[in-house]
This record gives structure tokens, C-alpha cells and sequence, in this order.
């Protein structure tokens, strides 16, 4: 008999639920309750965020067990509660993704796919609509931090502070290193995809009349759409099913996290990489134009060394 039923009960789980229940039942709540969907509720943002408190004492095997022998004032964790925002980096990469991803704006994504009931709409659109919904000035920042940062690392091999062999086994240790957070593998792949593509396709442009250029954004429109159909495929099948005590449930409920996560991140980077490849600047437009090649050919080396990082 526990002391207090509150944070099962908001959560949908029963008392005796294993760990996979709780988080599977957080995973779908944040869904289904997100501010964002919920607009017109002016106490969406308190349930919500009480919500993710229910997940952070529950999920945590010593704070859950206090929980139910002296109920919700005994349960606080040591440092406080965190942001539901901090929960989805936590897990996708955590802190030490910051410089590369950001922080992800993964509730709205999430209830936009989740909601929206026209299966014939056209895939740009929904894309258009998801990207232009976000809150402007929280992307924009993000985006020039991100900007700043890959700037700051492609400089440490245009301005000669390395040669190419010694930043190249920078990048391997930083992705040997990265590749053992949550998803870590998975999100420097998605990361190394984006920059290569967007480095290529620049490239490409600049040669043979442009035709690889043109191969290759054809190519990557084809990338864009057919990720956003399996992403809302997977975010509304997982949202219409009730909550079943079974691994390929919980891998389910995961596997559409993360592809709404990798769309997002993707979605981010290719602004980002787009910003750092075409930069406004006074130079003469020849030298401009071979400043942003160089910029190119280091952003596909870092890129593919991403890419090839192994489990």
C-alpha cells in the first residue's frame, strides 16, 4: 500500500508498474498533454509540467520508494525538480550534445504529428508548418549558437591551428568520446548526414555545370519527405495505442521519440549549415566564393567522420 496514489495516477500506472510502465506511460503523457496541443487550457503548462515532475520521483528507484512509504514532500530530488525541456536532452545526448544540436524543440513537433488527422496532406507542408510554428526568436538564437560553435571548430583547421591529419583525430576522439551518451551513436550520424549532405551539395553546385549538385539535393528532398512520413507514421501509431506491459511497446514509444528528435535536429542544422556556407560577407566575390569551398570541404570531413562512428 503506498502512501500516495498522486504521481501514478497522473502518470496512468498502476503502483506495482515496473520501470518500463512508467517510462512508457511519461513517453506518451508528454505527447498527449503538451502545452502546445492543449492551448486553450489555461492549466496545461502546470498539469504538464507536474506531469514531468511524476516522471523524475517515479523513475528514480530511491526517490519513488520514499514516495511510497512518506508520500510527494519526501520525494523531492536532492537538486530539484528540472525542466520537461531538460528531460528530452537528457534523453537525447544530454549536455554534452549543447554545441551540436542545441536544446531540442521536440513537445511541439511531437503534437503536431501526433494531431494532424489529414493523411493526403502534402508532406512539404506539414514540414513548413511544423519548422514556422516554432517560437522565432528561441530558433533563431539556437541556430546562431550553433552557427558560432561549428565556426569556432572548422576555424581550428582553416586558420591553420591544425593540420588536416591532427584535426581529423580531434574529431575521432570528440566522436569516440560523444558516441557513449543516450543515443549518442544515432545523433552524431544524423549530425554527420546533415553536414555532409548540405557540404556535398554545395559542392556540387560548383562543378560540372552543377549536375552533382542537382543529384544530390533531389536526392535529399527524397531523404527529407520520406523521414517525415515514417516520423508522423510512428508518432501516431504509438499515440492511439494504450499502454501495453511489452518490450516491443516500449521500442515502439522510442523509436518514434527519436525520429521526431532526428527530424528536428536535422531540420536545425541544415538552416545552420546553409547560414555557414553562404556567410554575408565583404570579400571580393571570388575570394568569397573560395572561402566558402574551404568552409565546405572541412564541414564534409567533419561530417564523414561522424558519420563512420561505431556502436
Amino acid at each position: 500500500m503506498v502512501k500516495d496514489r498522486h504521481y501514478y495516477d497522473l502518470l496512468g500506472v498502476s503502483p506495482e508498474g515496473s520501470a518500463s510502465d512508467i517510462r512508457k506511460a511519461y513517453y506518451l503523457k508528454a505527447m498527449k498533454y503538451h502545452p502546445d496541443k492543449n492551448k486553450d487550457d489555461p492549466t496545461a503548462e502546470s498539469r504538464f509540467k507536474e506531469i514531468s515532475e511524476a516522471y523524475q520521483v517515479l523513475s528514480d528507484a530511491t526517490l519513488r520508494a520514499r514516495y511510497d512509504q512518506l508520500g510527494p514532500a519526501s520525494a523531492c530530488p536532492e537538486a530539484g525538480f528540472i525542466s520537461p525541456e531538460q528531460i528530452f536532452k537528457m534523453l537525447f545526448g544530454g549536455d554534452r550534445f549543447h554545441t551540436l544540436i542545441g536544446d531540442i524543440s521536440l513537445g511541439r513537433l511531437l503534437s503536431e504529428m501526433a494531431t494532424s488527422d489529414d493523411q493526403n496532406s502534402n508532406t512539404e507542408e506539414i514540414r513548413e508548418k511544423i519548422i514556422s510554428e516554432k517560437s522565432q526568436k528561441i530558433q533563431e538564437e539556437r541556430i546562431e549558437m550553433l552557427l558560432s560553435a561549428l565556426i569556432s571548430k572548422t576555424s581550428l583547421l582553416i586558420d591553420g591551428v591544425y593540420t588536416e591529419q591532427a584535426f581529423t583525430e580531434l574529431l575521432k576522439e570528440e566522436a569516440k568520446d560523444l558516441s557513449k551518451e543516450s543515443y549518442g551513436v544515432s545523433l552524431l550520424r544524423s549530425i554527420g548526414y546533415v553536414y555532409s549532405t548540405r557540404a556535398r551539395l554545395y559542392l556540387g553546385k560548383s562543378s560540372w555545370f552543377g549536375l552533382p549538385g542537382l543529384f544530390i539535393s533531389i536526392k535529399e528532398k527524397g531523404h527529407i519527405i520520406g523521414s517525415l512520413v515514417e516520423t508522423i507514421g510512428a508518432v501516431r501509431e504509438v499515440s492511439k495505442e494504450p499502454i501495453k506491459d511489452s518490450p516491443d511497446s516500449e521500442e515502439k514509444i522510442k523509436r518514434a521519440m527519436w525520429k521526431a528528435t532526428s527530424f528536428e535536429i536535422q531540420a536545425t542544422l541544415r538552416e545552420v549549415c546553409d547560414r555557414f556556407l553562404h556567410p554575408q560577407s565583404e570579400m571580393p566575390r571570388r575570394a568569397a566564393a573560395e572561402f566558402s569551398t574551404r568552409r565546405a570541404q572541412v564541414l564534409k570531413l567533419i561530417g564523414d567522420t561522424f558519420r563512420m562512428v561505431h556502436e
